[in-house]
C-alpha cells in the first residue's frame, strides 16, 4: 500500500468543515425565520456599495493637524538639507 505524500490535519478537516457548515447553517436559520436566502446576497450587495461610496470629510481639527503635519515635514526637509550641507564642509 502507497503512503500519501500529504496528510490532513485535524485543524484543515475541522477548517473544511466550518467553511461548508457555517453558510448552509446561516441559510438554514435565515429560512426558518421566514427571511429568503437572497436578501442576505442583497445587503452584502449594499454594503459593498456603501464602502466603494464612501468619501471621509475633513473636519476642522484635522484640517488644522494636516497643516501642522505639513509643516512639521518642511522643517524636517530643511534641517537635513543643513546637515547635508555641514557634512560636505568637512
Amino acid at each position: 500500500m502507497a503512503q500519501r505524500k500529504y496528510k490532513v490535519t485535524g485543524f484543515a478537516r475541522f477548517f473544511l468543515f466550518m467553511l461548508f457548515f457555517i453558510p448552509i447553517a446561516y441559510f438554514g436559520l435565515s429560512m426558518a425565520k421566514g427571511e429568503h436566502p437572497s436578501s442576505f446576497v442583497e445587503r452584502v450587495k449594499a454594503k459593498v456599495q456603501d464602502i466603494k461610496n464612501f468619501k471621509p470629510s475633513l473636519k476642522q481639527d484635522d484640517d488644522d493637524l494636516y497643516k501642522q503635519l505639513i509643516a512639521k515635514e518642511e522643517e524636517i526637509q530643511k534641517l537635513r538639507e543643513e546637515l547635508f550641507q555641514c557634512q560636505n564642509k568637512k
